[in-house]
């Protein structure tokens, strides 16, 4: 039986190298949309407060 040459080793780098950047581009979406998602929530309760905030002080500038 003959064993993998240089040739056979030569032959799969290419595929070995494409696999990993279709991995790395997966990898950075599913990243990117974690991240949007985290973000679209904390600014969702950040708005919440904000307008907690402006509710506040327009029933302290009424009092006054």
């Amino acid at each position: 039986m003959e064993s993998v040459g240089v040739g056979g080793i030569m032959m799969i780098i290419p595929l070995l190298i494409m696999i990993a950047i279709y991995v790395f581009v997966i990898y950075v979406l599913v990243s990117v949309l974690r991240f949007m998602k985290k973000k679209s929530e904390l600014d969702q309760a950040r708005n919440e407060k904000l307008d907690k905030l402006i509710q506040v002080l327009e029933a302290n500038s009424g009092k006054e």
